[in-house]
């Protein structure tokens, strides 16, 4: 293909070059050739002297250095360009047509490469390619703890940008299996008298909720109006129970949400029961226990009724 004598400043390879044998571009005053160079894949001369070229494509490493037909014309021999020189001493190219340094009088290109001593640039990406390598398996073992502790670090980052609410109508919402007789008479006689011999005025769902009002409109209206969100946890409490499941999901879904948006306080953990993994949102509720949010009722150390006020009155 002869292409000769038009001027032609910036080489825009087209889909039929793939084609092309031989392509003269002899007298273009070529400045620029597109990363698409490697579609001449078939070519086995490339005639292109007189041209102005500052470098090359890096997609030109798929082509063989032996093709091109550079003339007197060269590339400034520098830092930037080293990888030229590398791509032409890799491919062990023949002397006969060589590719001389436009800044550097009769200097062949892989010659200046070999007896370069120091080029910062090239270095500094060599090294940054190799830190990379070397960061990357880091890098995604440092994203897997972030995300294992996702639900940590939004309850810290709470915890140290908390909002404060319009005046809250009661302390605490005390959310329970009340289906589980032990937790339902230990929340109603033991907890809930205590608490209210200590002035704290306590939301009990079973015991508060508005009649004739949707249960939801209920759990959606209070938990909202209660400074903080105690959760007491026991065997059995997310399983399937007709109206009963539903309800203690959305009462965790809508505090959780609401803690991290600031409309409640603070959210607590009270362990009646030994967790297990297959719990609803055990991941999530371990992370509240974990950052000083909650404790364990077989824990004999612990005043449970002490801690619960302590929570409730710390500011």
């Amino acid at each position: 293909m002869d292409m000769s004598n038009n001027k032609i400043s910036t080489l825009k390879t087209k889909d039929y070059f793939s084609r092309v044998k031989i392509l003269n571009l002899s007298a273009n005053p070529i400045t620029v050739i597109d990363e698409n160079v490697d579609r001449l894949n078939h070519a086995s001369h490339i005639f292109i002297p007189n041209h102005s070229l500052e470098t090359l494509p890096e997609s030109v490493q798929f082509l063989h250095p032996d093709i091109f037909r550079f003339g007197k014309s060269g590339i400034p021999c520098n830092c930037d360009n080293i990888w030229i020189g590398d791509w032409i001493i890799y491919n062990s190219a023949s002397e006969e047509f060589p590719l001389f340094c436009s800044n550097s009088n009769n200097t062949v290109f892989q010659n200046w490469t070999l007896e370069i001593r120091n080029c910062e640039p090239y270095t500094r990406s060599t090294n940054h390619f190799l830190f990379s390598l070397l960061t990357f398996p880091f890098l995604i073992s440092l994203i897997g703890i972030l995300y294992c502790f996702r639900f940590e670090l939004i309850i810290l980052k709470r915890k140290c940008d908390r909002k404060r609410h319009k005046r809250w109508e009661h302390d605490v919402y005390i959310s329970f299996d009340e289906n589980n007789k032990l937790v339902l008479q230990f929340v109603i006689k033991l907890l809930y008298p205590f608490l209210k011999s200590n002035n704290v005025s306590a939301y009990i769902p079973c015991k508060d909720d508005c009649p004739g009002k949707m249960l939801e409109e209920n759990i959606t209206e209070n938990i909202q109006k209660c400074k903080t969100f105690v959760l007491i946890t026991s065997d059995g409490m997310y399983e399937d129970k007709p109206g009963k499941t539903e309800t203690k999901i959305m009462e965790y879904y809508l505090a959780w949400n609401y803690f991290t948006k600031g409309v409640i306080d603070k959210i607590f953990v009270v362990k009646y029961d030994r967790p297990k993994k297959k719990d609803f949102q055990y991941r999530r509720t371990e992370a509240i226990y974990r950052t000083g949010m909650g404790f364990n009722m077989w824990n004999k150390k612990v005043c449970v009724y002490q801690a619960i006020l302590e929570l409730l009155q710390e500011r």
